[in-house]
């Protein structure tokens, strides 16, 4: 009786160390993320900033583009892409060897000739300079190189969203709300607070006793709450970015894009 307590007691303690352990790695997950996605925000600049830093040798990766675009079926996680239309521009993007990422409005052509697709572009003298700049750099130090802007860590919300999303759906079941309410929470909510607030608060990362067995009695935060609170919060979280932006500048707080 004994032994079968102990083998009871320690098979619990091995299953409660391998959820303290991913619990741990999700949140570090998480917070590499946060410092990656912070500092390689693209943050507006100059065209003469753009020329700078190629000629200086600082530039590793550039792209050019005509608008920055939020895809439809986005998370907390997901980057905007940038759109082409088969022209260069307006839109230069560059990444510098410090990780930082910054794009500057060169030389949109006219609104008109955009709408008609209209054949020869007007002069564009600021893509034509940040054009010659890239080809001197090109042929002085094999750098910079045309690639694709975004950052490496774009990847880690997608590989915590699905870690999250097995655990929710396959997992212990979830005391405080559904398992509706956690999906909702943990997708919707901006930066990945959701993900904080169930790993947190919740099963299995959470002693909280287990759910109601009668479904009368069952007091659990339903999905459509939690619907209701990602899209508060996702307005709240833009309206204070908005002031926050507004006091502190975009070097601090970049702007969402697309």
């Amino acid at each position: 009786m004994t032994g079968t307590k102990g083998e009871h007691r320690d098979g619990r303690w091995r299953g409660w160390g391998t959820w303290r352990v991913l619990r741990i790695a999700l949140v570090g997950a998480w917070c590499l993320w946060a410092v990656a996605a912070w500092w390689s925000a693209p943050r507006p600049a100059e065209a003469d900033d753009a020329r700078t830093d190629i000629a200086a040798g600082q530039v590793t990766v550039y792209q050019w583009a005509d608008k920055w675009e939020r895809p439809m079926l986005s998370s907390w996680g997901t980057v905007p892409e940038l759109r082409s239309w088969g022209h260069n521009g307006p839109l230069f993007i560059w990444r510098t060897n410090e990780g930082r990422t910054y794009y500057a409005v060169a030389d949109a052509a006219p609104a008109d000739r955009l709408l008609a697709g209209g054949g020869a572009e007007p002069s564009r003298p600021q893509t034509e300079a940040i054009r010659a700049a890239v080809m001197a750099s090109l042929l002085d130090t094999a750098r910079p190189l045309h690639g694709d802007i975004r950052p490496a860590s774009r990847y880690l919300p997608m590989l915590i969203g699905l870690i999250c999303l097995a655990i929710i759906v396959r997992g212990p079941a979830p005391a405080l709300g559904t398992r509706w309410y956690w999906f909702w929470l943990t997708t919707g909510v901006p930066l990945g607070l959701g993900v904080l607030a169930w790993l947190a608060i919740e099963r299995p990362w959470s002693a909280r006793p287990g759910p109601m067995s009668e479904p009368d009695v069952d007091s659990r935060h339903r999905g459509l709450r939690g619907l209701l609170i990602a899209v508060a919060a996702s307005v709240a979280l833009a309206a204070l970015g908005l002031v926050l932006r507004e006091f502190f500048g975009t070097w601090a707080f970049p702007e969402p894009l697309g």
